[in-house]
């Protein structure tokens, strides 16, 4: 059922349709840099760089989060 008021809008389209590039790229750094520490110094190195890692993204995911509103 079609209200009335939305009998005339268009579908909107997004302003940038590679909005979810940023996001995959973060995530493939991300396990880019946890499978490296995880090779070269194991288990150790994995825990030292996941903190640090986690906390990139994070930041990263804020930034696409806050620029599309």
């Amino acid at each position: 059922m079609t209200m009335t008021l939305d009998a005339g809008k268009t579908h909107a389209t997004p302003k940038d349709k590679n909005g979810t590039a940023m996001i995959w790229a973060a995530i493939a750094v991300f396990l880019t840099i946890l499978g490296t520490s995880a090779a070269v110094f194991g288990l150790a190195g994995l825990v030292a760089v996941m903190v640090p890692a986690a906390l990139g993204m994070v930041v990263v995911l804020v930034r696409i989060v806050t620029e599309g509103m």
